[in-house]
């Protein structure tokens, strides 16, 4: 018989960082990726990430993470390529 926790059968147990959008820091700098909008009417997009440009998609915001595939999807069409722009932590 499966065990169930003090939260009910169904809870799965959650990141100590759900919900938030900032990459774990371990002593790495803060960088972002930025997608840079090619024409008037665009604004320009960044994403935390980590110095090597990689996005934790799943730590993101609903309106962010819908953000990110768009620039995606969109990128050297309506966006530039990407770059990773180191921030101060």
């Amino acid at each position: 018989m499966p065990r169930s926790s003090p939260q009910g059968p169904s809870a799965a147990p959650q990141p100590a960082d759900a919900g938030s959008a900032e990459p774990a820091t371990s002593g790495a700098p803060a960088a972002q990726l930025q997608f840079r909008p090619r024409g008037a009417g665009r604004r320009l997009l960044s994403f935390p990430c980590n110095p090597n440009g990689q996005v934790e998609i799943d730590l993101l915001s609903a309106q962010a993470r819908n953000d990110y595939l768009f620039a995606r999807a969109l990128r050297g069409r309506d966006y530039a390529f990407p770059i990773v722009v180191l921030v101060a932590a």
